[in-house]
């Protein structure tokens, strides 16, 4: 009888292991033997059954490779395209069958035809490219869990993200990096540049992103000195249930419900929504910055840097406890380690150096040797990226305060400008004075500047209305800051080719400079961009909806979201 188990129970590891990838059979086996000598068979078989529920959720085999998914992502538009065809052209009868496709048998969260219209959502689910990008998305986060589950993210073993989700996202980088120094942009003053040029010029190096960081916290401890207020640091970590390992021993949660960072990161926004109403009702504002980290084995949790008058702060305080502890409050060291809060004490240091280390680390590991866990820092800002990428984690959230962009946008203008406000905004941008700058902007005196456009975009949605520069809402001045007009293209050989006669590369024409997606798309670049604004959006809607917070509205979040992919449109 002991055998006849034994031998069933092997027979199911393998049968589960057969949808694997390679790489993640041993692994598997390792985290069975365990489970079954610890807690015996039952245990260890639900383990299995586990696992075998999260690789059903994923309806392309994980153990393919990414040239399959792509011809997978093709054959999931063209059997949407055959609905199309099957119904006589019906929008809603055909999207009936496509979005019973997509949830049903790809379970894929299919578009919002709400938002989207039955004509956009149908549009979206008969792209190839719409298909590639949530195949990979599912596919990434499928094989994530599961590395999750079996030990494989952990200070034990791949610390933040697994060895072979960082590999991948390495690649993933190698290969828009190349994209990108393939393609040229030439503005209509004749300058010429690569976009890998272009784009280390802006936020999305590191380098300059993290100084950016810097400028704007340190800028807010100055005007809240100013105005006699005190810095509070808080850390808000999630429910026990949340976390697949322990943080001492590394080993296996036995309170683990089998959540993924995603949905971590959702259940503490949902708390932080509950936070910030009860602190509003209250008349309480803080501002200042979140950073989300990873814990060792990928569970993500928050820090805080914020400013308050301090009759505020023990208001502050017991409301982040109460909502730290509402789930789960009893639990052996939930008052411990749920919420903790430090005043920030100004003869031990500035309140930008309390949260520094994070910020560095979380970016590239400047000024920063080791981390926590002794892993070197640069490593573990790769390791922290890769995971922020795969779970689709907005790392940074500015919280209150005048508008990121539209300090961006200030900083384009060249001159002095008729506009007082705006000539003083601008002197405070240029000179990197996030002080100065708040005390002009905070009641957003200065705003962004916009082209109205008409017409449709690629899936029939109104097209998006461009940033043309800042705008004086008291003088009813504005300035263009979008000077240039850029044309794009492929930059491979164009001058031999033209040489030999060959056609050059086509060209599009853009007013900004963007990422550039390396597919054999039909479409041009322009119904590109207007693609990922569009995917932006709907993150920013849902983000929205779940509590989060944009003071600068939608091309605030526009800007971080294309920045926290890499400037990548795969």
């Amino acid at each position: 009888m002991a055998f006849c188990i034994l031998k069933d129970s092997e027979n199911y590891m393998a049968e589960v292991a057969e949808g694997l990838p390679w790489g993640m059979r041993q692994p598997l086996a390792d985290e069975y033997f365990q489970i079954r000598k610890r807690a015996g068979y039952r245990e260890a078989n639900l383990f299995l059954t586990e696992l075998k529920e999260v690789a059903a959720g994923v309806k392309f085999a994980l153990a393919q490779d990414d040239d399959a998914l792509v011809k997978k992502a093709d054959q999931c538009a063209d059997n949407v395209k055959r609905f199309i065809t099957l119904t006589g052209g019906s929008e809603e009868d055909a999207l009936l069958y496509a979005l019973d496709y997509s949830v049903n048998v790809m379970k894929i969260t299919p578009p919002d035809a709400e938002k989207h219209g039955n004509y956009g959502a149908l549009m979206r689910l008969a792209c190839p490219k719409w298909w590639r990008r949530a195949l990979r998305k599912q596919h990434a986060r499928g094989l994530e869990k599961l590395e999750i589950q079996t030990g494989r993210v952990s200070k034990r073993a791949g610390i933040y993200s697994s060895n072979d989700t960082v590999a991948r996202r390495r690649e993933q980088k190698t290969r828009n990096t190349r994209i990108l120094d393939s393609v040229k942009a030439v503005n209509n003053e004749g300058q010429e540049y690569t976009l890998t040029e272009l784009s280390a010029l802006n936020v999305s190096n590191p380098a300059i992103r993290r100084m950016e960081l810097m400028t704007r916290i340190a800028g807010f401890e100055e005007v809240a000195n100013e105005w006699g207020m005190v810095g509070e640091f808080y850390t808000l970590t999630a429910p026990s249930k949340f976390h697949a390992r322990l943080s001492k021993s590394g080993g296996e949660n036995p309170k683990y419900k089998g959540y993924t960072p995603t949905e971590t990161q959702a259940f503490l926004s949902n708390q932080w929504a509950k936070i910030r109403a009860a602190w509003n009702r209250a008349g309480v504002e803080p501002f200042g910055f979140r950073v989300v980290e990873p814990h060792h084995d990928g569970t993500p949790h928050w820090h805080l840097l914020l400013f308050m008058p301090p009759q505020h702060v023990l208001f502050a305080r017991a409301i982040m406890s109460r909502y730290a502890l509402e789930v789960d409050g009893t639990e052996a060291g939930a008052v411990k380690q749920r919420f903790k809060a430090v005043a920030i004490d100004k003869k031990r240091g500035s309140a930008a150096g309390y949260i520094a280390k994070y910020i560095a680390k979380a970016i590239d590991g400047f000024g920063v040797d080791y981390d926590l866990f002794g892993v070197d820092a640069a490593k573990a800002s790769e390791r922290i990226e890769a995971w922020a990428s795969t779970w689709g984690i907005r790392q940074f959230q500015q919280i209150g305060g005048p508008s990121v962009t539209v300090w961006r946008e200030l900083r384009r203008l060249e001159g002095e400008q008729d506009s007082k406000l705006l000539e003083a905004a601008r002197v405070a941008a240029d000179e990197g004075n996030w002080a100065e700058y708040c005390r002009l902007n905070w009641g957003g005196g200065v705003s962004l500047l916009r082209e109205v456009v008409e017409g449709f975009g690629q899936y029939g949605d109104e097209k998006a209305e461009p940033v043309l520069g800042v705008y004086d809402n008291f003088a009813g001045v504005g300035v263009v800051t979008r000077i240039y007009t850029w044309e794009i293209g492929r930059g491979l050989a164009d001058t031999e080719k033209e040489r030999s006669g060959e056609a050059a590369p086509p060209w599009s024409t853009v007013n900004n400079c963007t990422a550039y997606d390396d597919t054999k798309a039909e479409l041009q670049r322009l119904e590109e961009v207007k693609r990922l604004q569009n995917q932006a959006y709907r993150e920013y809607q849902k983000q929205k909806a779940a509590g989060e917070d944009y003071d600068g509205g939608f091309m605030e979040f526009y800007e971080q979201f294309i920045y926290e992919r890499g400037c990548q449109n795969d």
